[in-house]
């Protein structure tokens, strides 16, 4: 009998690496295996991804929030029609996984309520649920509320993932983390077993690998940060700041990439700003650059380690990254990453030149990297320790 698995995801449209990575991830594990693999969209803002999917995999939404929902939310009675509102959502879902009768669901992590326990509750009882831990949801609402104690709406928000997140994740069987800190964090707040926790890092595409142009002259230190809809300023303005203190003589140009703001131009340094892009689009924006630029925020979520996507379309890529936190998949030698500390420190500009320069050196550098890396960041062998959750 063909094994099927659910897999369930709140509305992923409008975020260019998550999008990406889970649309590469199932095709991969579709293409490597027999399983019968259904996903379902907690929204319908990403219909357009039917089209992303291998023909094989059959894709399900829940549909949009109503108006009245959506009006409501900014009143008094938001707490109450958040629940409402995944009440619907969750019912929808179970309608699908009965449909389905699948015999595993894998949901990434979401934000915690009374509604999704009791979904989790109720199909544990008869599936295998894998629950994916991308990050530390409760510390983030946690320091959200703290840096604005007065917002009622983050204090409830922090609460309620307090109330219910334990009860969610001990229905699940297993609990796949993108780092062992994520892992490490969850097994400790909530007790639960250790041999419930995977490690699988992210993944990222192999068979759309496009190295990037090399640069045309070092006249001139060309760095890239690849935002997103989701990503918030913070993650980059520590580069920004720095080069606010910059008084080398090397003109240093930042491209960000998914956010919008103003530029900004200097006689030694310019930031310059760039709307959202679609994946076809990406390529053009990573020709010509030295370094990638890694998120550079992590401390200010109490976070040492990841795997972040960005620097992985940088890696593929062949483009070498200045890496601000701890990856696993890089190892402590590794020449192709230039750290700097996990903390608000200016990054030196001067010394990151310098690097690069070194690196440049060797015409066939692109392809170095990316070859470096496949075997530790390819989608295709996430893909193979994702599939062994289903033996």
């Amino acid at each position: 009998m063909t094994t099927k698995v659910l897999f369930i995801f709140p509305d992923f449209s409008k975020s260019l690496g998550v999008r990406n990575k889970i649309v590469s991830k199932l095709n991969h594990i579709s293409d490597l295996s027999p399983l019968e693999l259904h996903v379902l969209i907690l929204g319908d803002e990403g219909a357009e991804l039917r089209n992303d999917f291998n023909p094989n995999i059959r894709i399900y939404y829940t549909g949009r929030p109503t108006v009245k929902s959506r009006l409501l939310r900014l009143t008094i009675f938001w707490s109450w029609l958040f629940e409402k509102e995944y009440q619907r959502l969750f019912r929808e879902a179970k309608k699908v996984y009965d449909q389905v009768g699948a015999d595993f669901v894998v949901m990434r992590d979401t934000p915690g309520s009374n509604s999704l326990f009791l979904f989790c509750k109720a199909i544990s009882n008869k599936a295998q649920l894998i629950i994916e831990l991308n990050s530390d949801l409760l510390e983030e609402k946690r320091m959200l509320y703290k840096r604005d104690e007065a917002n009622k709406w983050n204090k409830l928000a922090w609460q309620k993932e307090a109330a219910t997140k334990p009860k969610i994740l001990k229905a699940a069987k297993n609990l796949v983390c993108v780092s062992d800190e994520i892992a490490h964090i969850h097994h400790n707040r909530y007790r639960l077993p250790k041999n419930r926790f995977r490690v699988i890092t992210n993944g990222i595409d192999y068979k759309s690998r496009r190295l990037a142009k090399m640069p045309d002259n070092h006249n001139e230190l060309k760095c890239v940060f690849l935002g997103g809809a989701g990503d918030s300023y913070y993650k980059v303005e520590r580069a920004i700041e720095s080069l606010a203190n910059y008084s080398g003589d090397t003109r240093v140009v930042l491209s960000v990439v998914g956010i919008e703001r103003e530029n900004i131009e200097k006689p030694n340094h310019a930031v310059r700003f760039h709307p959202k892009v679609s994946h076809a689009e990406l390529g053009s924006y990573l020709d010509g650059q030295h370094l990638g630029i890694s998120t550079l925020g992590l401390y200010k979520k109490n976070l040492e380690n990841g795997s972040t996507l960005k620097v992985r379309e940088y890696l593929m890529a062949g483009i070498p990254v200045v890496l601000g936190y701890s990856d696993v998949d890089f190892p402590e030698d590794c020449p192709y990453a230039f750290r700097v500390p996990n903390s608000d420190e200016r990054l030196n500009f001067e010394s990151i030149f310098d690097y690069a320069l070194g690196l440049y050196a060797n015409a066939n550098l692109r392809s170095e990297i990316s070859d470096y890396f496949e075997s530790k960041i390819s989608m295709e062998s996430k893909a193979q320790e994702f599939l062994a959750l289903f033996n």
